[in-house]
């Protein structure tokens, strides 16, 4: 009997760490989806200003 409660305890452990693991990985995925974001949008912001500057330069 204390063989069955060892092997629940240990895949009770596993499913701990496993579940572990997955919240680190869903962090660090999201943490790097939101620094491309952050990219992106300077990007556009970038684009946006060479694009009024050249109007300007045009028009004068």
């Amino acid at each position: 009997m204390s063989s069955e409660k060892t092997s629940t305890v240990s895949f009770s452990s596993r499913r701990r760490w496993a579940a572990a693991l997955v919240l680190v990985a869903a962090g660090i995925g999201l943490a790097a989806c939101g620094n491309t974001i952050r990219g992106a949008g300077q990007d556009m912001s970038n684009n946006g200003q060479a694009i009024q500057n050249t109007a300007r330069d045009i028009t004068q």
